[in-house]
C-alpha cells in the first residue's frame, strides 16, 4: 500500500508531521483543482485524465485523514462511495454528485488537529473531550476554505455533516436547513461507523445498520 495507516499512530507530538504531509497533498489538490477548472478547451481525453488524477489525490489525502485512527482505515473512501450512490439514487445532477464525492472524502479532514487520545477513546467522552471533538468541523472548514474557491461547494458538507434532523447536532441546524450533501454524508458516515469493527465492539450487519438508521429518521 502507498500509505501505512499506522504510520502516524504515535502521540500528539507527531501532529505537526501529519499537518506537513497533509499540507503537501493539499498543495497538489489546489494545483490540480486549478488545472481542472481552467482547461475546458483541452481535448476530452486529456481533461478526463486530469479528473482521474484529481480523484486519486483525494483518495491519498483521505488515507492521511484516516491514519489518525487505526480503526478507520479507508473510512473516507467508503463514505464517499456510499454518498455517491445515494446522491445518484436521489436523482441529483452529476455536478452535485461530484461535489458530494469530494465533500465525503474530506469530511473528517479537521480530525488531523484533534488529540489522538480523544479520537481513539472507547468510552463516552467527557464534556471537555466532546468540545474538542466538535472542533474538527471548524478546523475542517478552515482547511478546505484555504484550498481555494473551486472547493467552495464542499465547505457546507464539512461543517454540517454532524447535524441532526431535530436540531441537536453540532451547529443546531434542523430539518431542511441542513444542506442535502451534508445529510447524505451523515447517513453514509453513520452506516459505515455501525458496520465497521472498532476496538471496543464488533461491527453489525448491514441490515441491522439500516434498521438503526430508519429508526432514527425524524430525530437524528
Amino acid at each position: 500500500a502507498l500509505i501505512n495507516p499506522q504510520m502516524y499512530a504515535g502521540n500528539d507530538s507527531e501532529t505537526w508531521m501529519r499537518w506537513l504531509d497533509l499540507g503537501t497533498w493539499g498543495c497538489f489538490l489546489v494545483l490540480v483543482s486549478y488545472v481542472v477548472g481552467t482547461l475546458y478547451e483541452e481535448k476530452e481525453s486529456q481533461l478526463q485524465d486530469i479528473k482521474e488524477a484529481y480523484k486519486g489525490i483525494l483518495e491519498i489525502m483521505s488515507k492521511f485523514i484516516d491514519s489518525v485512527d487505526r480503526y478507520t482505515e479507508n473510512h473516507s473512501r467508503r463514505v464517499a462511495d456510499f454518498s455517491v450512490e445515494m446522491a445518484r439514487t436521489l436523482g441529483l445532477s452529476e455536478d452535485a454528485v461530484e461535489n458530494i464525492r469530494v465533500g465525503a472524502y474530506l469530511h473528517d479532514i479537521g480530525k488531523v488537529d484533534i488529540s489522538t487520545e480523544v479520537l481513539r477513546k472507547a468510552a463516552g467522552l467527557t464534556e471537555e473531550e466532546m468540545t474538542e471533538m466538535r472542533r474538527h468541523v471548524d478546523v475542517g472548514e478552515r482547511m478546505v476554505r484555504s484550498m481555494g474557491g473551486i472547493l467552495k461547494h464542499v465547505i457546507p458538507m464539512v461543517v454540517y455533516h454532524h447535524e441532526r434532523w431535530d436540531g441537536t447536532g453540532y451547529k443546531g441546524l434542523k430539518g431542511e436547513e441542513i444542506p442535502i450533501g451534508a445529510r447524505i454524508i451523515a447517513v453514509a458516515d453513520t452506516f459505515d461507523a455501525i458496520v465497521t469493527d472498532r476496538a471496543y465492539r464488533r461491527g453489525r450487519r448491514p441490515a441491522q445498520a439500516m434498521k438503526i438508521i430508519r429508526d432514527a429518521s425524524g430525530s437524528q
